[in-house]
């Protein structure tokens, strides 16, 4: 089967969660269910060429890198090959324009947290997302959490939706060291209103003058605001770092950490999750969204809303190597479940639906 995918997620963005899921795509099925094919020749996206794709022109990851690909896209147009499936890489209107003529569609909804969570955006950034939904001939959600929020908030049939987890790489994770503290809390992700990183900075305050050998390190790179800054003794202010890291150096990052604090409000799925489990690290989640869809039994919860209990958790887990260990082994087992071939062949199947016209039953 082959399957067209548009330049959205290849030539918009650099890296993150997105931009990886569609890379992995891209490299087809290792049993050879689906092949990918492409109407574009410049590709933005960085975990495509560290896959091992060829088939696209590297745009290198400087500023300004997505207008180039966008300008290359334009001037050189790619003949648009002939597909059994459509799967859209994102929310652009434009692309709905009749391009793809009457080809079965697939959109996988990754979150709905502007529609749940306005108040944290000036705008909907996935403004276009109900006009995919609605055309699709089958939507892929990427957790129950997601169908059901899709399902309350935009009346999508049930039906129509199936729930195909993310995978990750259960083979070895290459790893590049770099220069970390002794014994560092892992954050991994952006300081965005909704990811809840104000009140993890409180909970690792109230935890780190508990233990004066507690770091936080961050990634990606940035810097504490003067707000945030001012809110910490200065000796603890010290101790929190933030670091730029390619995918192998977050590996090392995820290997070295005590445990890896996610404390966000709502994800759609939570890739670092399985980051984190694959690279022997514990897990300590929010008790929220998909969480413990995707963590179960693996994970210490939290509320998200009380940086007291969330600083109870980190004291409890830095403490106690013990439990370290038996969180490690908990995650060892719970991220097999989630593998790259079991992602890749489950949406396989969601391919064949759509050729043939249907969603078929859900698998939620």
């Amino acid at each position: 089967m082959k399957v067209l995918y548009d330049s959205q997620a290849f030539a918009q963005y650099k890296r993150g969660g997105v931009a990886k899921y569609f890379a992995t795509l891209a490299q087809g099925s290792p049993s050879g269910s689906f092949a990918a094919e492409f109407d574009f020749w410049a590709c933005y996206n960085s975990h495509y060429f560290e896959m091992g794709g060829h088939r696209l022109l590297h745009v290198p990851p400087v500023r300004g890198g997505q207008r180039i690909a966008k300008f290359v896209n334009t001037l050189v147009p790619r003949r648009r090959p002939r597909c059994d499936v459509w799967h859209a890489t994102n929310y652009d209107a434009a692309c709905l324009d009749g391009r793809y003529g009457a080809i079965p569609m697939i959109c996988t909804v990754h979150d709905m947290i502007p529609e749940l969570l306005p108040e944290y955006f000036a705008s909907n950034p996935h403004s276009g997302k109900k006009a995919y939904v609605n055309q699709a001939t089958v939507i892929i959600a990427v957790s129950s959490q997601t169908k059901s929020d899709l399902v309350e908030l935009y009346g999508i049939e049930p039906a129509k939706i199936h729930v195909v987890h993310h995978g990750i790489d259960l083979n070895h994770q290459h790893v590049t060291p770099l220069p970390v503290p002794d014994r560092y809390v892992l954050y991994v992700g952006s300081r965005r209103e909704y990811k809840n990183f104000d009140n993890a900075l409180r909970a690792f305050h109230t935890a780190a003058r508990a233990d004066p050998s507690l770091s936080l390190v961050c990634t990606p790179g940035g810097a504490l605001s003067e707000s945030q800054r001012a809110a910490l003794d200065p000796d603890i202010a010290q101790r929190i770092h933030f670091v730029s890291s390619t995918d192998s150096q977050l590996a090392y990052l995820y290997s070295k950490a005590l445990m890896f604090l996610y404390p966000s409000l709502y994800e759609g799925f939570g890739i670092p999750i399985l980051e984190a489990m694959i690279n022997l690290c514990p897990v300590v989640l929010a008790d929220a969204s998909c969480f413990p869809e995707v963590a179960a039994d693996a994970a210490l919860y939290f509320d998200p809303n009380s940086h007291v209990e969330m600083a109870e958790a980190i004291q409890r887990v830095a403490a106690d190597a013990g439990l370290r260990h038996s969180m490690v082994e908990r995650g060892r087992t719970r991220v097999r479940d989630f593998s790259i071939e079991a992602m890749l062949e489950a949406t396989s199947t969601v391919y064949r639906l759509a050729a043939d016209g249907a969603g078929g039953a859900s698998q939620a």
